[in-house]
């Protein structure tokens, strides 16, 4: 659990490992409640999140913010489509920054970083899909280079085209 990514300002970028799971885990839940206090986090979405993780695979990963004194947050790229013509190149990503680092630029230096790092992977396009009352959320996503590119009742929809 040792392999550095990139750093910036004391705030270290790099690829999470097995070992990472439960506090990926525990910032996923912390983030989702605080944006979505109605909803509650079933067993079968905590063993899908948990079989995303398990079965990460380059550019489709995890990647972990990290202070001196602990994990800050983690962004995760993953398919966002099952069609066989677009499981390859098209992603999703999120963002999960713990509350106690929030609203310091973290979890838009990250994005940054992913971003960058998936660049040139045969990723085409990277979705996000944005509560449309989490302004904060929105504003990292354009700020990391993210465009908006169309909304639901409840959601922005924000992309990042390669091609």
């Amino acid at each position: 659990c040792e392999h550095l990514v990139q750093s910036y300002n004391n705030v270290s970028f790099r690829l999470a490992e097995d070992c990472h799971l439960d506090r990926i885990l525990e910032i996923w839940t912390q983030g989702w409640c605080q944006t979505h206090p109605q909803d509650t986090i079933e067993s079968s979405q905590i063993k899908q999140f948990k079989k995303n993780f398990l079965n990460r695979s380059h550019p489709f990963n995890f990647w972990l913010v990290e202070t001196e004194e602990d994990i800050a947050g983690w962004v995760s790229v993953v398919p966002a489509f099952y069609h066989p013509m677009k499981d390859q190149s098209e992603a999703e990503i999120s963002i999960y920054i713990d509350k106690v680092y929030s609203n310091n630029g973290l979890g838009t230096q990250v994005t940054s970083h992913v971003l960058e790092e998936i660049n040139e992977t045969g990723i085409n396009n990277v979705w996000a899909f944005v509560s449309k009352h989490n302004e904060a959320s929105k504003a990292m996503c354009m700020n990391a280079g993210m465009s908006i590119c169309g909304q639901t009742s409840s959601r922005f929809v924000l992309i990042k085209e390669y091609n």
